[in-house]
């Protein structure tokens, strides 16, 4: 039996831009998360993606952290939407 990704909020971590929540798009179980899956704030719609830092050679204390979109020159809609102050 296969998971199906969907959105679920992450509470380990707060938008970079606004401070909202945070909800990942993945089919990994509770509590965990995949290398580049989606992330997003649930507010602003700031977008990102996951990164993981390993924990050292037994893999027990990896910790996922969000990658937030923050390309000063980029001309995605999102960034068009919200231009840097």
């Amino acid at each position: 039996m296969s998971n199906t990704k969907a959105w679920r909020l992450w509470p380990h971590d707060e938008c970079l831009h606004c401070g909202s929540a945070v909800e990942v798009f993945t089919d990994a179980p509770e509590e965990m998360l995949t290398e580049d899956d989606e992330a997003r704030c649930v507010e602003c719609g700031c977008p990102g993606t996951v990164g993981i830092q390993d924990g050292g050679p037994d893999d027990c204390d990896d910790v996922a952290y969000i990658n937030w979109h923050d390309e000063p020159d980029c001309d995605c809609e999102w960034c068009k939407a919200h231009p840097a102050e």
